[in-house]
């Protein structure tokens, strides 16, 4: 009896330029700024490889999901809108966050300049790992509140006036002025004013939710579950980010 073996030969460029794709890590970058060399340093650090970084700037959350499962990428920077980040938090993805603060124009390591003429460097990468608001356990009233002020594109439902009448119990005054595309914290604040308002109903970026908590002002944040609107107390906003190793 003959036994034949057969020997698979390899050429030492077929080993090599497979080491080099195993080597080689692939980050889709979404941002509208491109990754500078500090960055790119910092990701061959981590990650302990050669880094191949995509860019893309994409701001339509779904399009952003779709093309980042279809990129057979190991990981994704996002750098944009909190309002686009916390859709893509919400959808699945931990994308690394690069972590930036402000600088002199001057200064050595500055990275980034905006558009409004701001500068920062960049500090260190980490994970994302909890996005959004917090809310009180439940829905309470606020004292001496007869006037409530609703800033939404669109009109506050009529389950949702009722909702806050219930609240309060009493003669209610819900005022709801032209919605500002714009809106800032600041703005919000200008309008309860105006308004004599003692309690509030907002859609709003999650921005401006974190800086009315932190002057102590807590919104009511109106959304829609399941066909239905819900109303509830946000107590704070949180971004959670862990150090990259």
């Amino acid at each position: 009896m003959r036994f034949h073996h057969i020997m698979r030969v390899v050429s030492i460029e077929t080993i090599h330029d497979s080491l080099e794709k195993e080597l080689i890590m692939k980050v889709m970058w979404y941002s509208r700024f491109s990754v500078t060399e500090r960055q790119m340093a910092e990701l061959r650090r981590l990650y302990g490889a050669e880094v191949q970084i995509v860019h893309k700037t994409i701001n339509n959350v779904v399009e952003l999901v779709s093309d980042y499962q279809q990129s057979g990428a190991d990981d994704l920077v996002f750098i944009g809108p909190m309002a686009v980040l916390e859709i893509v938090f919400r959808l699945g993805l931990r994308p690394l966050w690069a972590q930036s603060v402000p600088c002199e124009g001057s200064h050595p390591e500055c990275d980034v300049t905006t558009d409004n003429g701001r500068h920062f460097r960049f500090v260190r990468f980490e994970r994302i790992v909890e996005l959004g608001l917090r809310y009180a356990p439940k829905l309470e009233p606020l004292c001496g509140v007869r006037r409530v002020l609703v800033l939404m594109r669109h009109d506050l439902r009529a389950e949702g006036e009722s909702k806050l009448r219930r609240l309060y119990r009493s003669e209610l005054t819900i005022v709801q002025p032209r919605y500002e595309q714009n809106l800032t914290a600041n703005a919000v604040r200008a309008l309860m004013r105006e308004y004599s308002a003692g309690d509030i109903v907002l859609v709003a970026p999650l921005t401006i939710f974190d800086e009315l908590c932190r002057s102590r002002i807590y919104p009511i944040q109106a959304k829609i579950v399941q066909g239905r609107q819900v109303l509830q107390r946000v107590s704070s906003f949180v971004f959670t980010r862990e150090p990259v190793a």
